[in-house]
């Protein structure tokens, strides 16, 4: 009987060991749950360096409010437009007011002084508005400044002389008058040389009433640069290069001469 309880515990304890469940898959120990951090010196320091950022304050309104200036502002650079004085120049042409179109050309000649054809036609236009002083001006200038030109103006130049011998008897002025005359010629001879049908006779008859002028204008101011330059240029083309040798140097050496201005020591 004790035989046959000891089988039976035997199986029901084999029995027990066979139908358990097989142990669970080795997981990770879950993680704890976050602790409350713990503030450091170092952390407590740099919390308290930087402040919070304050709010935005409203501006202050009401009668008590300071008044903003607005900022400053500098206007923009306004480059100035010439007015288009040839136009003008034109327009009062069209209406026959020579005087306006005097006005107009001259405000054109003071900003373009490099433009000695205008200048002429200034001097021109002052005559016939019966100006002569302006005219007298403005045609010397012209004939000053065209001598650069070469060739180009010569023609002008010549008229120049021409009108501003005229207005030399006009006012009774001698010695301008013979100075223009003789200038004139010579410059009248020079343009000959130019032409293939030159009149060899014709030449130096002009060149002889210019010899003539020149030396009575000498006589009157005599240390005249102009005069005794514009002689020497003269007797160069007579062939008298010995007189025309001793009049350069004669400018070259007085003080009373001294250097031209605006135009050149010599002419060929």
């Amino acid at each position: 009987m004790r035989v046959r309880l000891l089988g039976w515990f035997l199986v029901a304890a084999f029995g027990c060991e066979s139908l358990r469940t097989a142990p669970p898959a080795l997981r990770a120990p879950p993680t704890p749950p976050p602790s409350a951090a713990v503030p450091t010196p170092d952390r407590d320091a740099a919390v308290h360096a930087c402040p919070a950022t304050p709010a935005a304050v409203e501006p202050e309104r009401g009668p008590k409010a300071a008044a903003t200036p607005p900022p400053e502002r500098f206007p923009a650079t306004v480059t100035p437009v010439e007015p288009d004085f040839l136009a003008l120049f034109s327009e009062c042409l069209e209406r026959d007011d020579l005087h306006g179109a005097a006005r107009q050309l001259e405000a054109y000649v003071q900003r373009h002084p490099d433009q000695p054809l205008f200048r002429f036609q200034l001097a021109t236009l002052y005559a016939r508005c019966h100006c002569p002083h302006e005219a007298r001006l403005h045609y010397e200038r012209f004939a000053r400044d065209a001598e650069s030109h070469g060739q180009a103006l010569q023609t002008q130049v010549i008229t120049a002389h021409i009108q501003l011998l005229e207005m030399a008897q006009q006012r009774g002025d001698r010695f301008a008058e013979l100075y223009h005359r003789g200038v004139g010629l010579w410059l009248l001879a020079r343009q000959q040389d130019n032409d293939p049908n030159r009149d060899a006779a014709f030449c130096e008859e002009i060149l002889c009433k210019a010899y003539r002028a020149l030396t009575e204008a000498k006589e009157l101011k005599p240390n005249d640069p102009w005069i005794r330059t514009y002689l020497a240029a003269v007797q160069q083309a007579m062939g008298n290069r010995l007189a025309a040798t001793a009049e350069r140097a004669a400018v070259r050496s007085n003080p009373v001469c001294g250097e031209l201005t605006g135009g050149k020591k010599s002419l060929e």
